[in-house]
């Protein structure tokens, strides 16, 4: 039986995680228009965010504090859904180690391992990145699915977000095979991880604010258990 006192931290911690996720999110968002404007010649619709962050960018040391910093939000953010829905213990927990997946692959590594440089022989830091950010992409992609289950309010944003998001992965990831310059996947190869990485952030969102104005929503199965 919990005690007041333990009741009482974990729901704050559970709303000043929210407020990570949220803070999370809009950093990214930000770095991601505000340095790439500083970028001569640099197109948000074409080129993918990793190459605001390789060595020879003028913003690479400032991406890469950005993305530490939102990896580091969205894995606190992790640990509060933990608590918001332990009742719930093997869904949460899978939750849990996706987004710190995500916050780890996309967040941490991008800024300590940059991208090499479109066109350029791959080294090693690359290819952490790549392999590293790639399991990042596919925990965000994934967790979707067991939110059904803890939040059923908003299945309809969740099917949605689980439909966008996964067209906008494939469509990325196609364009970066795609090597012609005629060919629109390649070319708007920034436009579809843009899409992706928003629908998320907009998710994100949305369960944060949920968590930080509403309680968490009761299962029925966890309903029947109580009435019993």
């Amino acid at each position: 039986m919990e005690t007041g006192q333990a009741s009482h931290f974990k729901k704050a911690f559970i709303k000043i995680a929210a407020v990570a996720g949220i803070f999370g999110c809009l950093i990214d968002t930000f770095a991601t228009f505000f340095y790439g404007a500083r970028i001569e010649g640099f197109n948000q619709f074409r080129t993918p965010m990793s190459q605001m962050g390789i060595l020879s960018s003028p913003v690479a040391s400032q991406m890469a504090v950005s993305w530490i910093l939102m990896g580091s939000l969205m894995i606190m953010f992790a640990l509060g859904l933990r608590f918001a829905f332990e009742k719930n213990k093997t869904s949460a927990m899978i939750i849990c180690w996706l987004i710190i997946l995500y916050g780890f692959g996309e967040g941490l590594i991008s800024g300590i391992f940059p991208a090499d440089k479109a066109g350029q022989a791959h080294t090693w830091v690359g290819y952490v990145h790549n392999l590293i950010g790639g399991v990042g992409v596919t925990a965000v992609m994934v967790f979707p699915v067991f939110m059904i289950k803890l939040l059923p309010d908003i299945k309809r944003i969740t099917i949605i977000v689980l439909i966008v998001g996964t067209i906008g992965v494939i469509l990325f990831a196609i364009g970066r095979l795609i090597v012609s310059s005629t060919n629109l996947l390649g070319i708007y190869k920034g436009s579809w991880q843009r899409l992706y990485v928003f629908v998320y952030y907009a998710y994100i969102i949305i369960i944060a604010v949920i968590l930080i104005f509403k309680e968490v929503p009761i299962s029925s199965l966890e309903k029947s258990r109580i009435s019993s």
